[in-house]
């Protein structure tokens, strides 16, 4: 670290480590922020859009973050959309953390609510928030991926949060394993309860042999909000496809395991999950949709899995 780091306020974990160096995007004359492409052209500022709201942040303000070799930055992006009864919980559990290099951004789908007044509140505390349409959850992740600079990636919804000081348990598994994902329980919020899910427990239920990342084409293996991947993956596997509504996160992991991208357990829970939301549709629009990812990627194991789970459900009554 040099004598350039500035701290904004020592209370918070995104306002800790900033610098006034305008970053280098570091993009390649290939990269293209399309859905063909799997490259994307990393940005600091999106381009002006209809029918934005509002932009903001101490990005704006000329203030930067960078990685350190003991220190990498992770950016953690929120997506909402009129989401004021739980954004500021989300928000609280970001700003909290212990560790310092945290970059926070926040995109906003042009939000009619108390949302705006939320991110205002704390917008001093965020690298960059923006409200403006856009084409749905996963196109707005996709933005905020393109927006963040850290080598590692976090994404937690407005009605999800974060556990207390994981993110340097997080760095320090990225650290020793060179992981392109990290993932680990999750804490799932259901009205006045809470329960935690194994991260394996999918993998143990439908596998007869060792637990292995390969059982999922069965299921999606773990929760998204406990899952971190490292930008480099994203580079070199690509972001979310916005083709899809409710699985793009699963047909994107999906995509990591058939690219032998490297996976990284810790067993312990990360975040808490609300139930409810695009994440939670009825069973069957979740299914067809799961469906349609396999297919994307293996007809005949498209085919073969929607046989064997009609069977096992078949057995199960």
């Amino acid at each position: 670290m040099t004598n350039k780091v500035i701290c904004l306020n020592e209370n918070y974990s995104t306002t800790r480590l900033l610098t006034k160096e305008k970053p280098t995007m570091g993009n390649k004359p290939e990269d293209k922020f399309t859905k063909e492409s799997k490259a994307f052209e990393s940005v600091l500022f999106l381009p002006d859009g209809e029918g934005r709201k509002g932009e903001g942040g101490i990005r704006t303000q000329g203030y930067f973050k960078k990685s350190y070799d003991d220190k990498p930055l992770i950016s953690i992006i929120t997506v909402v959309y009129n989401g004021e009864e739980f954004l500021e919980e989300t928000i609280l559990s970001v700003i909290n953390q212990s560790y310092d290099s945290v970059e926070y951004i926040i995109i906003d789908g042009g939000s009619s609510d108390g949302t705006l007044d939320i991110i205002k509140k704390y917008e001093d505390k965020i690298d960059y928030w923006i409200s403006e349409p856009d084409q749905g959850i996963y196109d707005a992740m996709n933005k905020g991926i393109a927006l963040s600079q850290g080598k590692l990636i976090g994404l937690i919804n407005a009605d999800d949060y974060y556990e207390n000081n994981i993110f340097t348990v997080v760095v320090k598994e990225f650290l020793e394993t060179e992981a392109d994902v990290l993932y680990g329980d999750l804490n799932i919020v259901d009205d006045d309860s809470v329960y935690t899910v194994d991260a394996h427990s999918i993998g143990k239920k439908y596998g007869f042999s060792p637990y292995s990342m390969y059982w999922i084409w069965v299921k999606m293996l773990f929760g998204h909000p406990a899952s971190f991947v490292s930008r480099a993956a994203y580079k070199k596997y690509g972001l979310y496809d916005t083709s899809f509504k409710i699985s793009a996160d699963y047909e994107l992991f999906l995509r990591f395991v058939r690219g032998k991208a490297k996976f990284s357990y810790i067993p312990i829970r990360l975040a808490y999950f609300r139930k409810g939301g695009i994440s939670t549709s009825g069973e069957e629009e979740v299914n067809k949709e799961d469906f349609l990812v396999r297919a994307k990627h293996n007809k005949f194991n498209a085919y073969a899995i929607a046989v064997i789970l009609r069977l096992l459900k078949w057995i199960k009554k």
